[in-house]
């Protein structure tokens, strides 16, 4: 997605590709979906810059109103953005977040 270091394409590919793989998902039974910045590579161990939070909030917006209410939808925000990932939930109408590192135990 836009602001990721290795990004190099078309913001409407991206959506385009995320409603049809929804629409995969929804047809097939799936329980529930989540959207995730999944293949913005190599990670930023920062805050997430606008421009991403833009992007998936267009994508997740498209998702929405190519599914409607069928199955849950939800997103994570990589890499730990939960704030910013509770914020698109909360303005698409998203039903759920997954806020990595909110609970870790390390066990030896």
């Amino acid at each position: 997605l836009p602001g990721s270091p290795l990004y190099r394409g078309r913001l409407d590919t991206v959506v385009a590709r995320a409603c049809r793989e929804a629409e995969i998902y929804c047809k097939h039974g799936m329980d529930g979906l989540m959207i995730e910045n999944m293949h913005d590579r190599p990670y930023t161990h920062t805050q997430v810059g606008a421009e991403t939070v833009s992007a998936l909030t267009r994508v997740c917006l498209a998702v929405k109103s190519q599914i409607g209410d069928t199955i849950p939808v939800g997103i994570q925000v990589l890499s730990a953005a939960n704030r910013e990932a509770l914020a698109i939930a909360k303005c698409t109408g998203l039903q759920f977040i997954r806020a990595e590192g909110y609970v870790y135990s390390h066990v030896a």
